[in-house]
């Protein structure tokens, strides 16, 4: 199993971010940042506080060396839980058909940092079960995601511009 944690700051306030990051709309901008070739969003209300994320995607598919090989694509389904009031996420990444085999979940949550500034913060876990291989294709995965919190930043500030 690989894990990563990291925190960004973000030029805006906390509660406008987690408005954003609670929308369809931004789960499936988030997606294409991630690399999606293609993504769908859904939100579900769970109760007056909380709301359930759900986007299905389409990814490259990764090779034993933990990169993108070629057309080769996969599906996956992620699923974000988002408690709006302690502005915190609980999310997960499911491969149908690999569910035992492939396993990605962390948390997402959000720190005011001071006037008009916030921390996006994660922190997460990849497990490939193969052996050999696996924690090669994890760290694969982990590094992409950890190169691309700073795109969702960007992602982030520009939308709450418009």
């Amino acid at each position: 199993m690989k894990s990563y944690e990291t925190k960004l700051k973000i030029s805006a306030p906390a509660d406008e971010v987690v408005k954003l990051m609670t929308t369809a709309e931004y789960a499936e901008a988030e997606a294409y940042v991630d690399g999606a070739i293609t993504a769908k969003s859904r939100a579900e209300q769970c109760g007056e506080k909380s709301v359930r994320l759900i986007t299905d995607r389409v990814d490259p598919s990764r090779g034993p060396n933990g990169k993108p090989i070629g057309d080769k694509k996969e599906k996956s389904i992620s699923t974000s839980e988002w408690d709006i009031e302690k502005m915190k996420s609980s999310w997960s990444v499911k491969v149908p058909g690999m569910e035992k085999l492939v396993k990605i979940s962390g948390n997402t949550w959000l720190e005011p940092a001071g006037a008009g500034a916030c921390h996006l913060c994660e922190k997460g876990s990849v497990s490939i079960g193969l052996p050999i291989i696996g924690d090669i294709i994890a760290k694969g995965i982990v590094e992409d995601i950890k190169s691309g919190l700073p795109e969702k930043v960007k992602l982030i500030e520009m939308k709450l511009k418009k």
